[in-house]
């Protein structure tokens, strides 16, 4: 299993429920910013861009990156203790 990070900059018709269905059927997911999730899933970096584009706007903006396992973060709106143990 890898962790990703996704960040989305969405525009103001996004459909939130139809994008955390898409992104939570990849693996444990978690949003941390109003813009960014943390995934821990089987799939690449080229996957997950490529399943989540489907529920994305073509004016909406996506970065996929695989984590280096070394963060730090304030405010997040995940669980602190769930984002220690999976980035």
């Amino acid at each position: 299993m890898a962790t990703y990070l996704v960040c989305c900059d969405l525009n103001q018709e996004f459909d939130q429920d139809e994008f955390n269905v898409t992104i939570s059927s990849m693996g444990e997911a978690r949003q941390v910013l109003s813009g960014a999730w943390v995934v821990v899933t089987e799939k690449t970096a080229t996957q997950i861009r490529d399943e989540l584009v489907t529920v994305l706007d073509a004016s909406e903006r996506l970065l996929v990156v695989k984590s280096a396992s070394v963060g730090a973060w304030k405010s997040i709106l995940s669980d602190n203790k769930w984002l220690a143990e999976n980035l």
